[in-house]
């Protein structure tokens, strides 16, 4: 029963004083608990300062318990915290100094006291006055007077999903008094260059608290903003979503190294299959912007393209391998087949192979017979019995280049062509993610 007295004392209506006679601190309160019409010291009324002319100082300082919820589609983040705010009452120091009091701090009701009328700006809902007419003040000595409130409200932030799932969104939280020029009220943050205070902050499981910051501006109303740099805490996405459509990728690669009679086209097929689903697996969890679009939708198009273009490269080479026929391969074949073998850089030797008697070498070569198979050719000249010289150039006969031949160099050329552009744009899309994936780490 005595602690409900006391917690009912200290939050009701009645004030509180803590230290000092009850006399001194009677004869204070008789003052200003009066009516205003009765009050001959102090009249909440007025703004407190002895020059009317001078505008009054207070500074306001903000803190974040916790992140409620952020609604990325709305682009409204919902915040849990306080805010103190502290300025000096100019005209209760003359009721202070008659009273006797200098070294004792009161709780006073919002009513007895002189409270400049602060708003948030930005607010979803409408404006927000800052503070509750149920929370009380605390008068210092000197006469300062300090107000600490609770607040829960959401407020609009700039939204950046460009490198979803590590997207970072700015949230700015203005204060300015209500109606009241800088010429009347000034306000500040409570130091220079503060922060938010994350002293109680609770750790959100999906967003981290990249940065806060402040600032103020002196114009015809003076206005303080605290941003806050929110970063999503991607490592679920990234284990449930990147790293599954790059192994599918990579695997889809690979089915030019299925044998022909294996059924790689279905392979393939099976593979777009699965990117599909995993895109609608993650269409829900993809933050649905158009300004800028994630650069994720992009490495998902991208992912979908190469399994359509795979899939046509690969539907082509079983054309061209499995082509019968008197057709011979054209001559722009099969220079191009050439050339991917190198036949002009194979002018290896043959060891000490020996002609036939009666004949003399004229060139050594290797040359391709099948889809990976290099014979030995030799050219060779017979010499005349009368003089020596040589007579007629006969050619060891080397089998053509086949279809299936140049199918298989197909598949070779596809294969090493797909996995150097797909590392190239891999590289492209994963560097930033892992530049932002490394400073969310640091600062978790």
């Amino acid at each position: 029963m005595e602690y409900k007295l006391i917690f009912f004392i200290a939050f009701g209506i009645a004030p509180v004083i803590y230290g000092d006679t009850a006399t001194n601190v009677g004869t204070f309160l008789d003052d200003i608990a009066q009516p205003p019409a009765d009050k001959t010291k102090y009249d909440a009324a007025v703004r407190p300062k002895l020059i009317q002319d001078d505008p009054l100082q207070v500074t306001i300082n903000l803190g974040i318990t916790a992140i409620k919820e952020y609604y990325e589609e709305a682009a409204v983040l919902e915040l849990m915290g306080f805010i103190e705010m502290e300025w000096t009452d100019e005209l209760i120091t003359t009721p202070l100094t008659a009273a006797g009091i200098t070294a004792i701090n009161i709780t006073l009701s919002q009513d007895d006291v002189y409270m400049p009328i602060i708003i948030m700006t930005n607010s979803v809902e409408d404006l927000v006055r800052v503070g509750h007419t149920s929370t009380p003040v605390v008068l210092k000595p000197d006469g300062s007077i300090y107000y600490k409130t609770n607040f829960d409200f959401e407020v609009y932030c700039s939204v950046d999903a460009t490198y979803y799932p590590f997207d970072t969104h700015s949230c700015v939280i203005t204060f300015l008094p209500w109606q009241i020029t800088s010429e009347m009220i000034t306000l500040y943050p409570s130091v220079e260059n503060a922060t938010i205070d994350l002293t109680q902050y609770a750790i959100n499981p999906s967003w981290n608290i990249m940065s806060t910051t402040s600032s103020y501006v002196l114009g015809l109303y003076s206005k303080v903003e605290y941003t806050i740099k929110i970063q999503r805490r991607g490592a679920f996405f990234t284990m449930y979503f990147i790293v599954p459509v790059l192994l599918t990728g990579v695997m889809s690669i690979l089915a030019f190294m299925i044998p022909y009679d294996q059924a790689r086209v279905r392979y393939i097929v099976t593979g777009t299959l699965v990117v599909t689903i995993v895109l609608n697996l993650v269409t829900d969890e993809i933050p649905k912007t158009t300004s800028p679009i994630p650069v994720v939708v992009y490495f998902l198009d991208w992912q979908f393209l190469t399994n359509i273009m795979l899939l046509s490269y690969i539907s082509s080479t079983l054309h061209i391998y499995h082509r019968h026929g008197k057709s011979k391969v054209s001559g722009c074949l099969s220079c191009f087949v050439s050339l991917l073998w190198c036949f002009p850089c194979r002018g290896k030797t043959l060891g000490d192979w020996k002609p036939p008697s009666g004949y003399g070498i004229l060139n050594k070569r290797f040359k391709l017979q099948a889809a990976s198979a290099f014979v030995k050719e030799v050219k060779v000249k017979r010499r005349r019995d009368d003089d020596g010289e040589d007579d007629i150039e006969k050619e060891k006969k080397v089998p053509r280049i086949k279809w299936k031949t140049v199918g298989s160099t197909m598949d070779i050329f596809y294969l090493f062509l797909f996995l150097f552009i797909n590392f190239c744009v891999y590289l492209m899309f994963m560097y930033p993610w892992i530049n932002l994936a490394k400073e969310n780490l640091i600062s978790s």
